[in-house]
């Protein structure tokens, strides 16, 4: 969540591009973060394609950045899509989930122009991209909740967040709170902003809510470890055995790096499998 150190991210980007992976990029709006960009493995395994939103604290963050991350789930033969969104303060919450929402959606509409072929999705995101990526999920079973059955809303079959804040109201760390004052413009309290308090304020959304994969370092000095937890049995409660918890061993916040450069084996292994077999609830 704290800003990212732009040249290690760059380091990161440069050094994991294999020559397998086919990219395409396109814009969903004017801003130079509203854009896609497809990592699409030349031999895609089974499975679904995953939307990606990048970490940074909500102000910092790219595609470009990030690109190691996409790179990581082509290398699996997963289809990935990075999606852009606009940075606080410029653009206070919620723009940024505006965007999460938007390039989703183009992206499932532009499918065949970005290389997708799967049909199951999975939203996703680390840190404050993970944050995101759970608001936009819950957005999605909202909309679809509202209306009917046949409507145009493409729910994605999972959710997979790593080291996200997820619960803001009660269990930030003290020094990930200037991040969320940054995002939304004034301090405490954050209902509007709050992944946890968004999803229980609307049981009847949650049996739309797909199968859920929270990564969460044990030793995050920002996000506090037992918020994939809240967050977990706040959906399991509503929706039983839809959300799983993995903790990793990592030391920093920034360790969430690991799992998508592969020096986490066992959790790369095992969130890999998740990814491979998630499909519809039910």
């Amino acid at each position: 969540m704290a800003p990212w150190n732009a040249t290690l991210l760059a380091i990161l980007a440069s050094s994991w591009s294999p020559t397998h992976v086919k990219r395409h990029s396109m814009r969903f709006g004017p801003d130079p973060q509203q854009r896609v960009t497809a990592f699409i493995p030349r031999e895609p395994g089974p499975g679904p394609w995953v939307y990606f939103l990048f970490g940074g604290g909500w102000t910092n963050g790219s595609i470009t950045s990030w690109s190691f991350a996409g790179n990581w789930f082509a290398r699996h033969g997963i289809p990935a899509v990075l999606g852009g969104y606009r940075l606080a303060p410029a653009h206070r919450f919620p723009a940024s989930l505006q965007d999460a929402l938007m390039g989703y959606e183009f992206s499932t509409g532009h499918a065949e122009e970005l290389g997708i072929q799967a049909r199951s999705a999975v939203l996703a995101g680390a840190s404050a991209g993970g944050h995101l990526a759970a608001l936009a999920t819950i957005e999605l079973a909202r909309k679809r909740c509202a209306r009917s059955a046949d409507d145009l809303v493409v729910l994605p079959d999972g959710l997979l967040t790593v080291n996200a804040p997820l619960d803001l109201m009660e269990t930030m760390m003290p020094s990930g709170t200037a991040a969320i004052e940054t995002l939304t413009g004034h301090g405490r309290p954050w209902p509007e902003a709050d992944a946890l308090t968004r999803l229980i304020s609307d049981p009847g959304a949650s049996d739309l809510m797909p199968r859920t994969m929270l990564v969460q370092g044990q030793l995050d000095e920002l996000v506090s470890p037992v918020v994939a937890q809240h967050f977990a049995d706040a959906l399991n409660d509503l929706a039983p055995g839809r959300a799983v918890v993995v903790d990793a061993a990592w030391k920093e916040h920034s360790d969430l790096t690991r799992l998508f450069l592969d020096r986490d084996p066992q959790l790369s292994a095992r969130v890999i499998d998740w990814l491979r077999a998630v499909g519809p609830v039910g």
